[in-house]
């Protein structure tokens, strides 16, 4: 043989090698993104069946309480007596309107990690208002049963009305169980 022949030899060998070479780096490099793309979807796949399982419920029995407990507040609320007893026995009168508020805020702090920044401030209102209902219930001097509401009592039980229906109007669209997507195991 002579030396360009060998050359030519030594020439293909190398090429043959450089290709081996690069076909092995490709062949890595796609399987490499290959597993790492599976990786991305199972952990989706994870949190999704994690958001499911264990938020899902949570979320729907924290919210489902709030509304509950809403509910019974302005139950409670419309109808509260009027009573011409002096405001320190009215208190007692009003316990259970006193004890379902308190059961409502501790329900309203719950549920806060799952409104929006609008839930929470109509959860908040909503406190409110119902406890302003109380205090003038209590506060109110009713002199005759017959004697019409004390004006700023007829504009809180309205406030709380309006507010009870916006409250009830955004926790039954929470509770929608159309917005929510069901969990589907993995294959």
């Amino acid at each position: 043989m002579n030396w360009s022949t060998e050359v030519t030899v030594a020439m293909i060998g190398l090429a043959s090698s450089i290709l081996a070479v690069i076909a092995g780096a490709s062949v890595s490099l796609i399987t490499t993104h290959l597993n790492k793309r599976d990786q991305e979807q199972r952990r989706a796949e994870e949190r999704q069946r994690w958001h499911a399982d264990f938020r899902l419920p949570r979320q729907l029995d924290t919210l489902s309480t709030l509304y509950a407990d809403a509910a019974t507040l302005h139950y409670l609320l419309t109808t509260l007596p009027l009573s011409t007893e002096p405001a320190s026995a009215r208190r007692a009168l009003y316990r259970p309107a006193y004890d379902a508020h308190a059961k409502y805020s501790q329900s309203r702090a719950l549920a806060f990690i799952y409104l929006n920044q609008s839930g929470r401030a109509l959860t908040e209102n909503y406190g409110h208002s119902a406890r302003l209902v109380i205090s003038r219930h209590v506060t109110s001097p009713i002199t005759d049963i017959m004697e019409d509401f004390d004006p700023a009592l007829d504009d809180a039980f309205y406030k709380e009305g309006e507010l009870f229906k916006e409250l009830t109007e955004v926790l039954e669209k929470e509770l929608a169980i159309s917005t929510y997507q069901p969990s589907h195991p993995r294959k």
